[in-house]
């Protein structure tokens, strides 16, 4: 195979595996957003 070809079949396994994340952390209630970052700090 040719590098053009490998690097197409990365790129495709990147963006899915990239979509799998985010569709697994959008399931356990994670947002990208302000919220989630101050909810996951502990304040005294």
């Amino acid at each position: 195979m040719s590098w053009e070809i490998l690097n197409i079949i990365g790129t495709i396994a990147f963006a899915v595996s990239g979509a799998l994340v985010a569709k697994h952390l959008a399931l356990d209630g994670v947002n990208c957003d302000a919220r989630s970052f101050s909810s996951s700090r502990q304040v005294d």
